[in-house]
């Protein structure tokens, strides 16, 4: 399972920092292997951005869609 599926998962339990944490740690794995403009890093900050969103953190949610 990927951090992403594992991430949605403990969001939709309720931890959101949990599912914050899998994220970024997906996002930087996704970065790494495939460089910036990859379609993967884009999926990986718009699951990011949701999260953010769920938790109220609506400017960092703004930021990291538009950095999708």
């Amino acid at each position: 399972m990927r951090s992403d599926e594992i991430g949605n998962v403990i969001a939709e339990l309720g931890d959101i920092a949990g599912a914050e944490s899998l994220f970024v740690a997906g996002l930087t794995a996704a970065r790494r292997a495939h460089g910036e403009t990859h379609p993967r890093v884009a999926e990986m900050l718009s699951l990011l951005a949701v999260n953010r969103d769920r938790a109220g953190l609506v400017d960092q949610a703004d930021s990291t869609y538009r950095a999708a």
